[in-house]
């Protein structure tokens, strides 16, 4: 019944949808039309009421005129003059007449029709002119229409004659009598006088709208019905000449016209309702022959998506309807047949995916999968614990994008390569800025499907080797320092004997010459035989690698007297200034004081020789948390040490500075004192920035180890 429905519903809003147009486009001509009538059935009316009212205005003009020049009212006596006046009130139904002298300026003669005016309100009439005219003025309540003349009788007075027409509701009702239209007086937007109900307020009128003394406005709704209007400017009153002016308003009731929309609405509606009927009918007795079979064909797709792929339809209906279900038989046996082959494959696709997952997910070493456009499409786990990242934000986004240091330009261009086969392979080993060290390694990577005359892709994967790397350094460096100590305590030794005999004989010599030039030479050999012996010294030390049972050291108290040991020479050279921070109540340390001192006079001398210029040392010291040791550093503006020279500045005999001025063993000999302690020392410097060296030092374990860390001051 579904069909049923949605074919129903798809004529019946053709049919509502058709009618609507058809309301719309009939009712909108309909309205048109209308609106013309009404344009020219209100010009009429208005036309007609304002006629109207300007014939009673000739009417009295007209009187007014036989009052001034009538020579039988001018000749009469005061008897006749007030019968004439009489049958005047009556012959043009005004309101109400009176006669002021000039002499007296009183009310000579007055007659009012019942109900009207009163006979006081007219005391404050006057004649303002030399001629007859017409105005419109309020007398008490009420605005009239006044005539005023005068009559100027041979040997009488002259007096002044007023005729008055009250315009109120009884004269709007004269006006229209007859007509389907309606009358307003307005004073701006007050109502003087209306024919229309008495709650009917005309509340849309706006007199400031006026650029005309005409003005017509259409389908304004007032009390319960709409209405068209036309607005005549007909002057002010003569009291009043800068109050707002007055219109006389002429009202045609929209009924007529709406009632013919709603009629033609009606018709139009009715008329769908008979034809959505008719669907109704005809959408039934088509669909029944659709909609059976095709219920029982969708049962059937049902069935097979449930799982029954060996579902048969019956054949049946017409010609189409039994093709389409012989197509749908065929269809499900097809299915049935490659069901299983699709279910096998898939799983073994989804055991050799999920193989393939944990195999690439158990590589310790970062992969990521890189398209032409170097956007990753796939990152394993050790890629994203590498370098810190979340695998929503790298799928998709370009490698040059993430916050890896190690991919740089260079390397860049090297995927780059492998995408334009003109390499098959690259590694190479880069450090990062966090001082972990990476070796880089990329390879094509070819789809299933395409040959491989052009990758789809680039391997990058990226290994952690820092342990390793350090490890290696740390042999090395061990294996090197321990053959240079072994060599260096045999040359020591070999040296040391010799060194004795040749510097008594040379001092024997210096007390037995007598020869002053031969003295200062001998002088010479002496000074340059002890700074020999300084040197095996040295390379003794160094050598020595049994720390026995040190008697340990103050670390502050050293640097205190080192300071004072090298302030005297610094007094000459005011552009070095030396700064401590230390810690109060370190515990000691396992160092001798002899070997500390030598430790800081070495570290203090190197930093005074790299800086050259105004600078500043900065030494202090403070007791590491819960380790048992207590750090030195020792850090200077000087120039610093370039990167590359840094791994080897503790091997021996290893300088930078100019021949005679140092024996490079400064450094190996802070390192081999440093090491026999168990001690750390670790080195950070910016070429043009300074260095900082940095010291561990065991604390001594015999109790003076265990007081509370100090709290570090300047």
């Amino acid at each position: 019944m579904k069909l049923f429905r949605k074919t129903f519903l798809f004529f019946i809003g053709v049919i509502v949808f058709q009618a609507a147009l058809t309301i719309l486009l009939i009712t909108n001509a309909t309205r048109r039309a209308n609106l013309d009538d009404a344009h020219r059935e209100l010009d009429d009316e208005a036309t007609v009421l304002y006629d109207g009212f300007n014939s009673w205005k000739r009417q009295i003009w007209k009187n007014l005129i036989e009052l001034a020049h009538a020579p039988q009212v001018a000749r009469a006596a005061p008897d006749a003059l007030d019968r004439s006046l009489r049958e005047l009130l009556l012959t043009t139904k005004v309101d109400a007449l009176a006669v002021k002298t000039t002499r007296g300026g009183v009310l000579d003669f007055v007659q009012v029709s019942p109900g009207t005016l009163v006979i006081s309100d007219l005391q404050d009439l006057a004649n303002t002119r030399a001629h007859p005219y017409i105005a419109m003025e309020s007398v008490g309540s009420s605005l009239c229409l006044v005539g005023v003349t005068r009559i100027d009788a041979p040997g009488a007075p002259r007096a002044d004659v007023f005729l008055l027409k009250r315009l109120d509701r009884d004269f709007c009702l004269q006006l229209t009598l007859n007509r389907k239209s309606s009358v307003v007086f307005l004073q701006g937007t007050r109502v003087l006088a209306s024919s229309l109900a008495p709650d009917v307020v005309p509340g849309f009128f706006d007199p400031a709208g006026m650029r005309s003394a005409y003005r017509e406005l259409y389908d304004q709704r007032m009390g319960r019905g709409t209405f068209n209007a036309a607005f005549q400017k007909i002057g002010r009153r003569e009291q009043e000449p800068d109050a707002a002016e007055l219109f006389l308003g002429t009202f045609l009731s929209n009924d007529p016209y709406d009632q013919k929309l709603l009629l033609l609405d009606r018709t139009i509606l009715a008329v769908s309702l008979a034809g959505a009927f008719l669907t109704l009918v005809l959408s039934f007795f088509l669909s029944r022959n659709i909609t059976h079979p095709i219920a029982e064909l969708f049962a059937a797709m049902g069935r097979i998506r449930e799982g029954a792929l060996d579902t048969q339809v019956r054949t049946s209906g017409g010609y189409e309807i039994g093709k389409l279900f012989g197509g749908f038989n065929d269809m499900a046996r097809e299915l049935s047949q490659n069901r299983a082959a699709i279910h096998g494959a898939l799983q073994e696709t989804v055991l050799l995916k999920e193989y393939n997952e944990k195999i690439v997910n158990s590589i310790r070493a970062g992969i990521a999968i890189v398209n032409r456009d170097l956007v990753v499409e796939r990152a394993n786990n050790a890629f994203l614990e590498s370098f810190h990242l979340a695998g929503a934000r790298v799928i998709g986004v370009p490698l040059t994008y993430l916050d890896i240091d190690i991919v740089d330009e260079p390397i860049a261009e090297k995927i780059f390569s492998i995408f334009r086969r003109e390499r098959e392979f690259h590694s190479e080993v880069k450090r990062s800025a966090r001082g972990r060290v990476y070796e880089i390694r990329l390879y094509p990577f070819y789809s299933s499907e395409g040959e491989l005359t052009e990758a789809s892709g680039c391997v990058f994967m990226a290994e952690d080797i820092s342990a390793k790397t350090e490890l290696e350094e740390k042999i090395f460096q061990a294996e090197k320092l321990a053959s240079i100590s072994m060599l260096s305590a045999g040359m020591a030794h070999e040296i040391n004997n010799p060194l004795g005999s040749i510097l008594t004989n040379v001092q024997n010599l210096i007390d037995d010459e007598s020869s002053a030039e031969r003295r200062v030479s001998l002088k010479w050999i002496e000074q340059e035989t002890r700074r020999i012996a300084r040197i095996v010294q040295e390379l003794l030390n160094f050598a020595a690698t049994d720390s026995g049972r040190a008697a340990g050291s103050d670390v502050n108290q050293v640097v205190r007297e080192v300071i004072g040991l090298v302030s005297r020479s610094l007094a000459r050279e005011a552009r070095i200034r030396i700064d401590t921070r230390l810690a109060k109540d370190l515990p000691e340390t396992v160092v001798s004081t002899d070997e500390l001192k030598q430790v800081v006079i070495n570290l203090l001398s190197n930093s005074v020789q790299a800086i050259d210029g105004p600078g500043r040392i900065l030494i202090s010291t403070r007791r590491v948390n819960g380790s048992g040791r207590v750090a030195l550093s020792i850090a200077d503006t000087g120039g610093g040490i370039p990167k590359e020279i840094v791994p080897r500045i503790f091997d021996p005999f290893f300088t930078t500075k100019a021949n005679g001025e140092g024996t490079g063993l400064g450094l190996s000999v802070v390192y081999g004192i440093v090491t026999k302690y168990n001690g750390a020392i670790d080195v950070k410097s910016r070429e043009g920035r300074g260095a900082r060296f940095s010291l561990s030092l065991p604390c001594r374990t015999d109790g003076t180890g265990d007081r509370p860390e100090a709290r570090a001051v300047s």
